[in-house]
């Protein structure tokens, strides 16, 4: 049975640590529900770390998004 590759996640530790590829809350909340839908996982949710960094590199408030469930 075949199906449609719609989204690829590849994801490492040491890129989060740097930041480089991760995504802000607004982009998260847009591909979370395709995740959902590839039945990879039940949700998303954001949990700071490299995500705060993110938010403060583009002048956003890491305390709105930390732990903000997406799906």
């Amino acid at each position: 049975m075949s199906r449609e590759i719609k989204f690829s996640l590849v994801y490492r530790d040491m890129w989060q640590s740097s930041g480089k590829y991760q995504p802000r809350v607004d982009q998260l909340q847009q591909i979370a529900p395709v995740i959902v839908d590839m039945n990879c996982f039940a949700g998303v949710e954001t949990n700071g770390g490299a995500f705060e960094h993110v938010d403060l590199l583009y002048g956003e408030n890491p305390n709105l998004a930390v732990r903000r469930f997406t799906a």
